[in-house]
């Protein structure tokens, strides 16, 4: 019984990150994709670089650049406000 319940437990917890996978995704796809490019990696080689109307290209959003290292609750808030004000891309 014991058995039973341990393993319908993790069939239950596994399927609720499944779900989060890809809403996840299609928040991504939806929201970020046109700034972040596929996968996070960036629209352009050299992102530090300010473009022709001076302001600097979207980074990268996979881990590789310096914004990862600021506090995780700014990292949210930034998030949040970009997207509850609907300000994807003009930013």
């Amino acid at each position: 019984m014991k058995i039973l319940i341990m393993l319908s437990s993790v069939l239950f917890l596994s399927s609720c990150f499944d779900s989060g996978d890809v809403q996840a995704k299609t928040t991504f796809n939806k929201n970020c994709l046109v700034r972040h490019g596929k996968a996070g990696g960036g629209l352009v080689k050299d992102w530090k670089k300010r473009q022709a109307d001076g302001n600097f290209p979207a980074p990268p959003v996979n881990g590789t650049v310096h914004t990862w290292h600021h506090p995780h609750p700014y990292n949210y808030y930034v998030l949040l406000i970009t997207v509850a004000y609907n300000l994807v891309g003009k930013c």
